[in-house]
């Protein structure tokens, strides 16, 4: 089964260092798998950064930040720490999804005969008020 993902950010942390100040140390998101029938299942993690692991020559400050930056940071992380338990998860709402039961009905025991509703009796009172007595 095909899934085309999505990536949002949730949320970031910063700290500063000596050298740097608002550096990212820490990101939320969720990550959301869709497959072709519109079924989806949403994983939702953390990913923290170590200040001293900061390359301070490809530094971008926190003003000139953008989401696909982070989020590649981020899927670096993923891909190399624990993808395939991320795509397991979405997996398995998907298929949670898929397996329940829809359009369901109240219905009759299957041996038992139709009931059939019984019509109203016509009255004197009705016949008369509709014109149609003669």
């Amino acid at each position: 089964m095909a899934l085309t993902y999505e990536w949002k950010l949730t949320g970031l942390k910063k700290g500063n260092t000596e050298s740097a100040q608002d550096v990212v140390i820490g990101t939320r998101w969720e990550l959301t798998g869709t497959d072709e029938d519109g079924n989806s299942g949403t994983f939702s993690g953390a990913t923290p950064f170590k200040l001293e692991n900061v390359e301070f020559h490809n530094f971008v400050p926190y003003e000139n930040l953008d989401q696909d930056t982070v989020i590649g940071w981020i899927q670096a992380e993923v891909v190399d720490g624990y993808k395939d338990h991320v795509e397991q998860k979405i997996l398995a709402q998907i298929e949670a999804v898929k397996s329940q039961v829809k359009d369901v009905q109240a219905t009759d025991f299957p041996w038992a005969e139709p009931v059939v509703e019984p019509e109203a009796p016509v009255t004197t009172e009705a016949v008369e008020a509709d014109g149609s007595a003669e």
